[in-house]
């Protein structure tokens, strides 16, 4: 057999050539098309995982809020329920009572009060309001006695049962404050007013400041409803105004969910935020975009 002539070694290197030529723009699209795809696809797959590890988060920390909020009135509760304190309340209250017996009632109920804040120090101040007019008979804060309480919504909803405020900023504490009441009962069961608690929210920002396993960036934090952090955010003050698109959706439409958005800082974050109705508070947890898709594409 003979073997092929130069010329035709010739033309089917010719072909071969042109026909690469001819594909290789094929080639190169596809090539371009795969890495776009597959850009995308970690891109896709770094979101998916950031806002999985958000929604965990973001869980755990609206368990443990909910947990502090109910041993709060816990405390309360199990401070009403003292024989002690209910009848000291009633001699305070009882106008038979002599002056001699409502100063030693007024006085044991002072040290009982103040007592039960040294233990517990989530809470800064405890008072005692008059069923008969609202006023505060007995404070741990004595520039307070006196005060009359009667449209408050923890005087008027008190009597019922417990009542738990949504957070405001108390001005002499300079932090975030909320209160908790319940009705207070006498020996005989007749209702003598109510015992209020006002809590300091500091607890809940230590709380709030966990960024264990969020990287750089990663933070949790919760706003109010005039839009003002509750907590101390990461980069920012308690206090502060907060907004972005996940702030909006927890405070104002009062929704869960998860998104990217433009976050406080004006920087792209992934970002989960859900309603707390037990605080009447936003709950975010989120995380720079940059930081989370950086794991994807270096």
């Amino acid at each position: 057999m003979s073997s092929s002539s130069p010329e035709a070694h010739h033309r089917r290197a010719g072909l071969a050539r042109s026909l690469l030529l001819a594909f290789l723009p094929v080639l190169l699209g596809l090539i371009l098309v795969a890495g776009v795809v597959g850009s995308v696809a970690s891109m896709q797959v770094g979101e998916a995982r950031a806002l999985e590890q958000l929604t965990l988060v973001a869980a755990l920390k609206q368990d443990e809020i909910v947990r502090w909020l109910s041993e709060r009135e816990r405390d309360l509760a199990v401070l009403a329920s003292e024989p002690e304190l209910q009848a000291g309340a009633a001699r305070l209250l009882d106008p038979a009572s002599g002056a001699d017996e409502r100063l030693e009632a007024y006085s044991a109920l002072g040290i009982r009060l103040n007592s039960f804040l040294e233990k517990k120090l989530s809470f800064a101040e405890l008072f005692l309001l008059s069923a008969s007019d609202a006023r505060t008979v007995v404070s741990t804060d004595v520039l307070e006695e006196g005060r009359a309480h009667s449209g408050a919504g923890y005087f008027v909803q008190g009597f019922d049962g417990p009542y738990l405020g949504s957070p405001e900023f108390d001005p002499r504490l300079n932090v975030p404050t909320i209160l908790v009441a319940r009705p207070l009962f006498g020996p005989g069961g007749e209702l003598l007013g109510v015992l209020a608690g006002r809590v300091n929210l500091a607890d809940l920002s230590v709380l709030m400041l966990q960024w264990e396993g969020l990287g750089e960036t990663g933070e949790t934090y919760l706003v109010d409803a005039s839009l003002r952090a509750v907590t101390r955010p990461r980069f920012g003050t308690a206090g502060q105004q907060m907004d972005s698109e996940g702030v909006r959706r927890a405070v104002v439409e009062q929704t869960s969910g998860s998104a990217r958005y433009a976050g406080y800082r004006q920087v792209d974050v992934f970002g989960v935020y859900r309603w707390i109705p037990e605080l009447q508070v936003g709950l975010l947890a989120e995380k720079s975009v940059e930081e989370a898709l950086a794991s994807t594409t270096d």
